[in-house]
């Protein structure tokens, strides 16, 4: 079967064919593999080209985020220093992102140790109890 997923995907690796260098794509890609039936590694090589080509866009790191974090137990150490490497930049320039994402995923204990302020620190728990609630 044929789904829009699969059709999202034929779609970037088309554009990726003409544009191999366009990290925001690579990024879109990674996320495509990341929730299709495709294997982890082949998210993990799409998401390493889009921080090849975009290191800095932080598209790309709320992206490294988001999948690493969903992953975070299959990851080797490389992976996972590069998921705190992006979680560490949104804690400093996204912090109520950076929280939400760890919430949703189970991943506070890992983001914890990374927040100083005590505004994101109260952010952080007022979310864990509003998990509990529901």
């Amino acid at each position: 079967m044929y789904s829009g997923q699969d059709q999202s995907i034929e779609f970037l690796v088309r554009a990726l064919s003409l544009r191999p260098n366009w990290g925001f794509a690579w990024a879109e890609l990674a996320i495509a593999r990341s929730t299709s039936e495709e294997n982890s590694s082949a998210t993990l090589r799409a998401l390493d080209r889009a921080l090849a080509f975009a290191p800095s866009e932080p598209f790309i790191r709320r992206t490294v985020l988001k999948i690493g974090v969903s992953q975070w137990n299959r990851l080797d150490s490389h992976w996972r220093e590069r998921v705190m490497a992006a979680a560490r930049y949104l804690v400093a320039h996204e912090p109520r992102f950076a929280v939400g994402v760890a919430v949703s995923a189970g991943w506070e204990d890992q983001l914890r140790p990374l927040l100083t302020k005590e505004n994101d620190i109260a952010y952080l728990d007022r979310r864990l109890e509003d998990e509990k609630i529901w």
